[in-house]
């Protein structure tokens, strides 16, 4: 491997509804879109997230609290 190429990672966690389709098609070029409760969620988190971190939106918090330990963090975010 040529250079000096670093990767991150930052995951968040959401739940609830998703809607996703493609759409396009001229010229042959196709964009997927999704949608829904749990995309706004990411987008809140994303606010909170640093690299390799994982972070829970409360709805999903509530999903899985029993099985993780985590650090709660603004606006109800665990960070995991």
């Amino acid at each position: 491997m040529e250079g000096d190429l670093r990767l991150s990672l930052k995951v968040g966690l959401c739940a609830g509804e998703v809607a996703a389709t493609h759409v396009g098609g001229i010229d042959g070029r196709w964009q997927f879109l999704v949608a829904g409760d749990a995309v706004s969620q990411l987008s809140e988190l994303e606010r909170q997230m640093r690299t390799g971190d994982v972070v829970a939106s409360p709805h999903a918090w509530a999903l899985v609290a029993d099985r993780f330990v985590g650090q709660p963090i603004d606006r109800g975010h665990v960070r995991i």
